[in-house]
């Protein structure tokens, strides 16, 4: 009735939630029973609040059900933007695992071509190469030679370094992916590595090209062997020499080669004669080495192997013949000088090790894993303790025995006369380590030690770089049973050492050094963490939007139902088309106004 005053009557404990449009966010009522709603106490709170109050009528469910719609729609929309957050972080995380960045750039960059960083590396390797020097020194050459001893007494000097520099020059690439080049080494003394002046230091050793020709010709004519002694004995050419280090190893007037040099000027090409300058020659080779196959993604394991020498897979010193008659020792086709070796390598790989020096390859199989004084991990290599054996316990060296009118060396030798002027020199393990034990009786000062005369190579698996290098060889003087000759008979079927190598590369330059703690401990840590980071992150938006989804989805379907009943139930109660919304906070303000 006109002027009688209004009441809407609430349950008690009635909650209403609604959702504004204008405002954005929810705002709570709650009623108490027997609240008046007269004009004046309307006017206070519009006048405390400052401003108008959002309203919505009760009696237009259309209205509010589209309200309800507008705001779902609104985080709807927020949690789509996180799982396609969530998605393309997920997706670059998996890229990285798939693509492996990394090994990408390793494929594309540490490949011999030209203009690559590993071409630079191995056409002029940075790394220094030192070869140590020990010979052994004659103490008691005049009371052997009276034979008052029976055994060659030697003592061991050394060492004498020199550092190597490598350069492969003349290098083609060719079609079949291969390169050819010929490599040119040159050695420098080093004197703060060395034990005195190889100048002034003076030494008695074995004449070698007396003792060595006077051996190599034991089943020849009778007329030879005359003839031989009859010049022996004119020139007076003596069994031992005192000479210095440096001459006996560059290079020594002995009047025998100066002879055979003139005489036959087609086998004996040098007047002097030096026993290393002769080892190290290394002549005009001419090296073919596989290099990558771009076309090809699976691991080669030929590669940087050598193809050929001097175009051949084989070596004709060995009985290799062009097209026929190859074999495992006399094969050259996929060893490796030892510069560097093909990437991801297991501990199933054998390589075998060639440089003209050794006139054969030399196997080295996987010994155990281990690390480098950096603490990068490596693979360790040695010579296999069969590398050397006689054809006898080992087939493989056949090859190296191939005179049939002369017994085998024994276990522990390996023949380089076909190599070295038909002179009878042979390779071993230095003091005879490994070797047949009779060797070492006629000869004292020998003490053949594993931690000192073994071969060792320590390779960075993945990446095929060698970090250390220690390979060891000892150069030995074969002397069969002369004739006619009779200053050569106390050395009959005897093996006189004459002097061990150690080829070593115990350090890296600093710029590889940076390169290796690059690719194997910082960028594989980096990557990995940012894959891990950029999965998780996608991860958890992924993790939050499903949450949200759900949790929005449960809210409304709960909540409207709940509003349409109480709607409902009272309807009839409300006598007028639209109410004003008070805040929760100002319900007491009502109940003390009242």
């Amino acid at each position: 009735m006109p002027g009688e005053s209004r009441r809407i009557v609430f349950p008690e404990d009635v909650w209403i939630r609604r959702f504004s449009v204008s405002e954005g966010q929810s705002m709570l009522l709650r009623a108490e029973s027997d609240v008046s709603d007269t004009a004046d106490t309307q006017r206070n709170l519009l006048s405390k609040e400052g401003s108008v109050l959002p309203r919505f009528s009760i009696e237009d469910p259309v209205k509010l059900r589209a309200l309800k719609g507008s705001a779902s729609l609104k985080h709807y929309k927020g949690y789509l933007k996180l799982t396609l957050c969530g998605f393309i972080l997920m997706a670059l995380a998996y890229t990285i695992y798939i693509v492996d960045p990394l090994e990408f750039a390793k494929t594309k960059y540490m490949n011999i071509e030209e203009g690559t960083f590993l071409y630079s590396l191995w056409q002029k390797p940075p790394v220094k190469i030192f070869i140590k020097v020990f010979i052994f020194n004659v103490t008691n050459a005049k009371e052997f030679l009276m034979k008052k001893d029976l055994k060659l007494k030697v003592h061991e000097i050394g060492p004498y370094v020199y550092s190597e520099q490598l350069v492969n020059t003349n290098v083609t690439f060719n079609n079949n992916h291969t390169v050819s080049y010929r490599p040119i080494r040159t050695l420098r003394f080093e004197p703060g590595l060395s034990v005195g002046n190889p100048m002034e230091d003076l030494i008695t050793v074995s004449n070698i090209p007396f003792l060595g020709i006077t051996s190599m010709l034991h089943n020849s004519s009778m007329t030879l062997n005359l003839g031989l002694s009859g010049i022996v004995s004119f020139l007076d050419t003596q069994p031992f020499v005192d000479v210095s280090v440096h001459d006996f190893l560059w290079g020594y007037d002995e009047q025998l080669v100066k002879l055979a040099s003139k005489i036959l000027p087609n086998w004996i090409t040098f007047p002097k004669f030096g026993l290393l300058d002769r080892l190290l020659d290394e002549g005009n080779n001419t090296v073919t080495m596989h290099v990558a196959d771009k076309s090809k993604k699976d691991v080669n394991k030929k590669l940087y192997s050598i193809d050929q020498m001097n175009g051949y897979p084989g070596l004709p010193q060995w009985g290799y013949k062009s097209g026929y008659n190859r074999t495992t020792c006399n094969n050259v086709q996929g060893a490796f000088e030892g510069y560097v070796y093909p990437r991801h390598i297991s501990p199933n790989d054998t390589f075998f090790l060639y440089r003209k020096s050794f006139c054969r390859t030399l196997p080295l199989v996987y010994n155990k894993s281990g690390f480098s004084d950096r603490g990068i991990p490596v693979f360790i290599y040695k010579l296999a303790e069969n590398a050397l054996d006689s054809p006898i316990m080992n087939p493989d060296n056949a090859c190296y025995c191939k005179n049939t009118n002369k017994p085998c060396l024994p276990s522990g030798l390996s023949d380089l006369s076909p190599c070295y002027y038909g002179i009878p020199v042979a390779i071993s393990l230095p003091h005879f380590l490994r070797a047949d034990p009779d060797l070492l009786n006629k000869v004292e000062g020998l003490r053949p030690d594993i931690e000192k005369h073994d071969t060792i190579v320590k390779v960075q698996p993945d990446l095929g770089f060698p970090i250390y290098v220690n390979t060891r060889v000892q150069l030995n003087l074969v002397v069969h049973k002369t004739k006619f000759t009779p200053r050569v008979k106390p050395f009959d079927n005897m093996v006189i050492p004459v002097f061990w190598l150690q080829v070593e590369m115990t350090q890296l330059p600093d710029s590889i050094n940076h390169l290796l703690d690059l690719l194997v401990f910082i960028v594989p840590v980096l990557q990995k963490t940012i894959m891990w980071f950029l999965f998780l992150v996608g991860f958890s938006l992924l993790l939050i939007a499903s949450i949200g989804y759900v949790w929005i989805s449960q809210f409304f379907n709960n909540t409207s139902p709940l509003i349409s009943k109480n709607m409902k139930k009272h309807e009839k109660l409300v006598n007028v088309s639209q109410m004003q919304i008070i805040p929760l906070t100002n319900v007491h303000s009502i109940a003390r106004g009242r």
